[in-house]
């Protein structure tokens, strides 16, 4: 994912207890920013009324569900399920959300 850019990752989830979702430069280090904010958990994003998470990457402040990149230009969003139902851990038809570039300078 290009940090620069802004991204959305949009969808709903697979069934788990706790959820999050981490951004990492191409290093694998987490992103610098004066926000502080370097992941989302499910205990505290904003679902919309179907129950699905709408989340913005970017590297400007975006209102609702937003984690800064930074503007680096090679980022990685990890999501981790904790304690999924044992279908969903084993299916390979499990859906995540869309991840989509919205706009690029």
């Amino acid at each position: 994912i290009d940090g620069r850019c802004i991204t959305s990752i949009k969808g709903r989830l697979q069934p788990a207890r706790f959820w999050t979702l981490t951004i990492y430069d191409g290093r694998g280090r987490l992103i610098e920013n004066p926000a502080a904010r370097y992941a989302l958990t499910s205990a505290e994003v904003v679902y919309d009324k179907n129950g699905e998470v709408n989340i913005w990457l970017s590297p400007r402040t975006h209102a609702g569900n937003w984690l800064p990149t930074g503007e680096s230009e090679r980022i990685v969003a990890i999501f981790r399920l904790y304690d999924t139902p044992t279908g969903v851990a084993r299916s390979e038809a499990a859906e995540m959300p869309r991840i989509t570039r919205e706009a690029c300078p």
